[in-house]
């Protein structure tokens, strides 16, 4: 191109600052297509096999599924989305853009007849694209991924240099291969009349060759300093994470330096102060605002004692906290503590606290202020302290009245104690928690902790992936330190075979076994009878592996307690099947009423084997080799009750009534012994034939003699009966009417107050028959006397007998002179006892 070809042009852009305008529209295109927000993409046609796109195509998409898809579980379909940058929701919402949608629901109704089909077609097409089937979701993967390709290389081929360069009139082009021996000019620049200098992309710029042994004045850096690793960038974060990603500074130091190699990252990326800690910022402001006013509190008697902070009492001298291991709890309270500049002794399950031992190391403490003259203005000054009692829920039999001294300690000290414990339903901490300002920690949600752990490993040089983070998160129960020593165990294994150190979602899913914490360990007693009662549930189309594995949570939840769960299935798992026989005896169908009516009597025979089988358990035998065949009978009730599409156990489990009605028939059958020992001296009976014939008897006929209508009641006439058959107050008017078949029946307690009193009044006239036999049968038995000599244990043994006739042989009369006696001589021992004390 000649100088005479080219058209003079004072307008005319230079090709740099033409790709730098394109880009910049590029940019703001995309600016106003974000902000505009365009509906997603949806495919015209759908795939049968995976297309195999490239990583990241659902970045920035949020899918919810709903119903059973056929070929496809909703696991595998979940991962699948994850595994390629997407977000998988349970509910549709304003930020939801795809619901996928199946052939048929859980509960076998059609899909549209769901929430989350229903609220997708309120929101629109615009804003919520449904598809169909996994092979619209292999359709949506493949137009993503042919997008993504055609946009990669339109940019790669706009970052190409342009053949044409076209230069203005006055330019002047310099030859950047000529020889100039004293050139000030780079040989790869082009200078214009306007001092403008334009690059030439073709020039081949000669290096700058130095001197290295000319002595120079400059800092040389050591070629053999070891250098930082260098830390790459994450191509999984999100947009807003990579916006971020230069200027985050991943703090720590907490109980380790940041740059230590060797220390554990839960060590290395503690929190170092109150506002690096994840969640829980409500329980950490309360703990730090008790503290601070604690001396105010207590300190000052001329203020009340009670105090306020935030119109709230602050009257508690110790405060608990309470949640599972792991998520900040001992971390919480020593850097709460720390800022607020007191001194901490720190006791935990690895020290002795009994309660000689606590008296030992804490008495000292807790009665007593410490004097500070470090500070020469505050001379003097009181030094603030404060205690910490680590796991005190572990304070067990080793720990001899360990507890009971520290809840003394608390109502006496003069120093603030913070109690850790993770198990809240703990009997000890219940007694404790009422001594003590009550603070609940709760586990961080798996998105912060995410966002963490994507940035302690971009700080270790480790790339994860967002969804594998937020996976980690879940697996370990989001609990912060287990999620960053699997994190570290990771990176030393990727590290030690030579691999890139990285974390994909895929890769995660293959090792989760490896890394991931005992489910079984966060499920409630009740979340595991529903897990167990609903059986099959979500496994219509699930793989083999998927079935083994949901087979062996079931039995695995039997063991959370074993001592319960029996109880707990036996109460709710029939109610897994009155829904859907409610729906198919609707129907009309006596076919499958019939069938449904046989799984449920299977399902009761299980459980009746379970029942059987766990009698050998707790029986004498103790066979404890049974228990697992007992979490198979309870799972195998469960399957037949839930069927192959497993049910639905509506509401809450509910507590097993049998522990109440046991409690029930124990107190029964005590008072019925009772009254057995009572009426045994004129009536010989077991307590069946006294419970079913005799008892009914005597009541009605002492209630007719007291609730008579002519002549008024019969006090006296119903005290004599009594008296005949050594029945007292109680037995009358407490014990008996606890034995009524009939509950409509007015009860003897029920009587008019009138006629109570005025028996009451009669019956503490006399002395009774019941009194003396229940002062003979309460009375100790006399130990034989032994003799060596055979005549002298025969004479023992015919005076006994000979007492025993005696006994027998007693009137009514001389019963009353044995009472009488007794009451005389028990009357003179306390007057004896009396004069002694005087």
């Amino acid at each position: 191109m000649t100088h005479e070809d080219s058209s003079p042009s004072p307008r005319k852009h230079s090709p740099a600052r033409s790709k730098s305008t394109a880009a910049a529209q590029r940019q703001g295109s995309a600016a106003k297509g974000k902000t505009r927000k365009e509906p997603p993409p949806k495919p015209l046609v759908g795939v049968k096999s995976n297309p195999n796109p490239s990583p990241g195509i659902f970045e920035g998409f949020t899918f919810v599924f709903t119903g059973n898809m056929h070929d496809f579980p909703r696991d595998e379909a979940t991962d699948y989305v994850k595994s390629y940058g997407g977000r998988v929701t349970t509910g549709v919402s304003g930020k939801t853009n795809y619901l996928v949608v199946g052939d048929i629901l859980e509960d076998g109704r059609n899909v549209e007849e769901g929430g989350k089909y229903k609220k997708a077609m309120e929101l629109g097409g615009n804003k919520v694209v449904i598809l169909k089937g996994h092979e619209e979701l292999y359709g949506l993967a493949k137009l993503l991924d042919e997008k993504h390709k055609v946009d990669k290389t339109s940019t790669s081929d706009e970052r190409k240099p342009s053949s044409d360069v076209v230069a203005s009139a006055p330019v002047p082009i310099v030859n950047p291969y000529a020889k100039k021996p004293n050139s000030q000019v780079s040989s790869s620049t082009v200078c214009s009349p306007s001092s403008k200098v334009i690059t030439n992309p073709y020039a081949k710029s000669s290096p700058v060759i130095s001197n290295p042994y000319v002595k120079s004045s400059a800092v040389v850096s050591n070629p053999y300093e070891k250098r930082s690793p260098r830390i790459p960038s994450n191509p999984y974060a999100t947009s807003s994470m990579r916006k971020k990603e230069e200027d985050v500074q991943v703090s720590g130091g907490g109980r380790a330096q940041v740059n230590d190699p060797n220390a554990l990252w839960a060590d290395k990326y503690a929190p170092s102060n109150t506002h690096m800690i994840l969640g829980n910022k409500d329980v950490v402001k309360k703990l730090s605002d008790w503290l601070d006013s604690w001396e105010n509190t207590f300190h000052r008697p001329s203020k009340d004692k009670k105090g306020r902070n935030n119109g709230k009492s602050v009257s508690f001298k110790a405060a608990l906290l309470s949640g599972p291991p792991g998520i900040g709890k001992t971390t919480t309270a020593q850097l709460v503590a720390k800022e607020a500049g007191r001194q901490v002794l720190e006791m935990n399950a690895s020290d002795a606290r009994s309660k000689k031992t606590l008296q030992t190391s804490l008495g000292d403490v807790t009665g007593s202020q410490v004097l500070s003259f470090d500070v020469p203005s505050k001379k003097g000054s009181v030094k603030k302290r404060c205690i910490i009692m680590d796991e005190v829920d572990g304070m067990g039999a080793g720990d001899h009245s360990g507890m009971s001294e520290l809840i003394s300690m608390i109502k006496s000290t003069r120093v603030p104690i913070i109690c850790i414990c993770n198990d809240r339903q703990s009997p000890k901490v219940r007694t404790l928690s009422s001594y003590c300002l009550d603070l609940k920690y709760r586990r961080p949600v798996k998105s912060v902790i995410a966002r963490r752990a994507v940035e302690i490993g971009k700080a270790e040089g480790m790339v994860i992936e967002y969804n594998a983070a937020e996976a980690i998160a879940e697996s370990c129960g989001n609990d912060i330190r287990q999620v960053l020593n699997c994190l570290q165990m990771w990176s030393n294994k990727r590290h030690g075979t030579g691999q890139k150190s990285e974390m994909t979602y895929k890769d995660f899913k293959a090792r989760d076994n490896f890394v991931n914490k005992d489910e079984m360990l966060r499920v409630t007693l009740f979340d595991a009878a529903r897990m167990i009662c609903e059986g099959r549930k979500g496994l219509t189309d699930a793989g083999e592996k998927a079935q083994v594995d949901s087979l062996f949570k079931r039995t695995d939840a039997f063991f959370t307690d074993y001592a319960l769960m029996g109880l707990l299935v036996h109460q709710n798992y029939l109610k897994v099947g009155m829904n859907p026989f409610s729906q198919t005896k609707a129907k009309g169908d006596p076919q499958a009423e019939y069938e449904f009516l046989v799984d449920m009597y299977n399902g009761t025979e299980a459980m009746s084997d379970f029942a059987v089988a766990e009698h050998g358990v707790r029986s004498g035998d103790q066979n404890w080799s049974l228990l697992p065949f007992c979490s198979t009978l309870l799972v195998k009730s469960g399957y037949h009750l839930g069927g192959e599409r497993g049910g639905f156990l509506p509401g809450y489990p509910e507590f097993s009534s049998w522990l109440g009605k046991n409690s029930s028939r124990a107190k029964m059958d005590r008072i019925l012994q009772e009254l057995s020992h009572h009426i045994n001296y004129k009536i010989s009976a077991d307590k069946t034939e006294l419970r079913l014939v005799y008892l009914p008897i005597l009541r009605d006929r002492i209630a007719r003699l007291l609730m008579a209508t002519e002549d008024g009641p019969k006090v006296n006439d119903a005290i004599t009966f009594m008296d005949e058959y050594g029945l007292d107050r109680d037995d009358v008017f407490e014990n008996m009417d606890e034995f009524l078949l009939d509950k409509n029946m007015k009860k003897l307690a029920d009587l008019d107050s009138k006629i109570k009193t005025a028996f009451t009044r009669e019956y503490n006239k006399g002395v009774h028959k019941s009194q003396a036999l229940i002062e003979e049968q309460g009375a100790p038995t006399r130990r034989k006397r032994k003799i060596t000599d055979d005549t002298g244990d025969n004479e023992d043994m015919d005076a006994e007998s000979e007492q025993q006739s005696d006994t027998e042989e007693l009137t009514s009369e001389e019963i009353k002179k044995l009472f009488s006696s007794k009451n005389k001589s028990g009357s003179a021992k306390n007057s004896g006892a009396k004069k002694s004390k005087k």
